[in-house]
C-alpha cells in the first residue's frame, strides 16, 4: 500500500518550521500552504488541509504545533479522514494561555475528540490534549535547531507507519 506524506506546518511565525523544509527538500514531504500564516483561522485551516486530502487517497499527516490542533479539529468534521492512515504530531501546544485564546480566538475551543485514526505525539507541550485525541506517546526529542533535518525523526515517522501498515 502506498501513501503520500502531508507536511502541515506551525506557520504561526510566517514561515513553515525548518525540519518541515527539510522533509520536503530531502523526501518529497508535500506542504500544505495556508491562505495567511500571521492571523491563522481554525476554518481556512481546515479548508486547506480538505483540499489536500482530497488529491490523495492516502497520506499520512506530519503536523508541526498549531497545525496539530488543526488534526484535530479537522478530524472532528472532515468525511474524508477514511483517507488518513496516522497522524504524527510534533510539539503540540497545550492552548491553555490567555494570551493563546486572544491571539488564536478562532482555535477555541480546542478539539478533545479521539482522532479516528492512529496518532503518535512528540515532544508535546505539558497540558496538550494529545491523550485526548487517543495519541500514542513517542518517547523521543523533538526537532532541534543544532539538526534541522532531524533524522531520527525521519527513521521514526518511517518505521512507526511500515509497522502500523504491516499490522493491518
Amino acid at each position: 500500500m502506498t501513501w503520500h506524506l502531508l507536511g502541515l506546518p506551525d506557520g504561526r511565525s510566517g514561515v513553515p518550521s525548518l525540519w518541515l523544509q527539510h522533509w520536503a527538500l530531502l523526501h518529497g514531504v508535500e506542504q500544505v500552504q495556508q491562505h495567511d500564516w500571521h492571523r491563522p483561522l481554525r476554518g481556512d485551516w481546515m479548508m486547506q488541509l480538505e483540499e489536500m486530502v482530497l488529491r490523495h487517497p492516502r497520506v499520512v499527516l506530519v503536523a508541526d504545533q498549531l497545525a496539530c490542533h488543526l488534526v484535530a479539529a479537522w478530524a472532528a468534521h472532515s468525511r474524508l479522514t477514511n483517507r488518513v492512515l496516522a497522524a504524527w504530531l510534533v510539539a503540540t501546544p497545550a492552548l491553555a494561555r490567555a494570551e493563546d485564546k486572544a491571539r488564536l480566538p478562532s482555535w477555541f475551543p480546542v478539539v478533545r475528540k479521539p482522532m479516528p485514526f492512529p496518532a503518535w505525539s512528540i515532544a508535546a507541550e505539558a497540558g496538550a490534549p494529545v491523550q485526548d485525541w487517543g495519541a500514542r506517546i513517542v518517547s523521543m526529542t523533538g526537532p532541534d535547531s543544532d539538526e534541522p533535518a532531524w533524522p531520527a525523526g525521519w527513521d521514526s515517522l518511517q518505521s512507526q507507519t511500515h509497522e502500523l501498515i504491516e499490522t493491518n
